[in-house]
């Protein structure tokens, strides 16, 4: 029996839902993933380090996490990681080099699925991530920005990219008045949703 590629099965077919990209050898972590995670959430893709490249482009825009299982991966994937608002979890493996500081080494599968989930319970200043892509805001509306999803789910922690990634997500916050911001440390140039003063998160 011959093997099947993933772009054969139809994996690489452009999808616009929340994507959870797993990179590793043999396919057992995304597996694994979609059995403990709420998928009306999140689509889980999985692709071997060659085809990350692939899989990244065809999670439009880009995926909402990076999942690795390899201690090493092509430098054309850790580029796109470091420019664009993408959370990084590794597991199994040390973190790769060259990854931004934001990526989280997590040594058990239980720590990775915990972590999963509270990205995807996320909430702050009524803000609360939507089935399906974006961030439900306080008001009933929905937001289809990638950049506040990542944000929000990242939040109280911060990504190593440059502020020119947050733009989209800055104007929702100012032109629904919610009460939280987009914050450039100005120490490290990290960026984080912060709520403002006396918001519950």
């Amino acid at each position: 029996m011959t093997d099947t590629s993933s772009t054969e099965l139809g994996m690489m077919v452009p999808d616009t839902m929340r994507t959870l990209l797993a990179i590793s050898d043999n396919g057992e972590i995304a597996v694994s993933i979609r059995d403990m995670v709420d998928r009306s959430y999140l689509v889980v893709r999985d692709v071997r380090p060659n085809e990350a490249e692939e899989g990244f482009h065809a999670s439009l825009p880009w995926p909402w996490m990076v999942v690795g299982t390899t201690p090493t991966i092509p430098e054309s994937i850790r580029n796109l990681m470091s420019h664009n608002p993408v959370l990084i979890a590794w597991y199994g493996a040390p973190l790769p080099e060259g990854l931004p500081s934001h990526a989280v080494a997590l040594p058990t599968f239980r720590d990775l699925i915990g972590y999963i989930n509270d990205c995807l319970e996320a909430q702050m200043a009524g803000m609360h991530l939507a089935i399906g892509l974006g961030v439900e805001l306080p008001d009933g509306q929905l937001a289809r920005s990638a950049e506040l999803q990542a944000l929000l789910s990242l939040a109280p922690a911060s990504f190593d990219i440059p502020m020119t990634a947050f733009r989209s997500a800055q104007r929702i916050l100012l032109a629904h008045h919610i009460e939280a911001s987009v914050n450039r440390d100005p120490a490290t140039g990290h960026i984080s949703l912060i709520a403002r003063a006396g918001v519950e998160v």
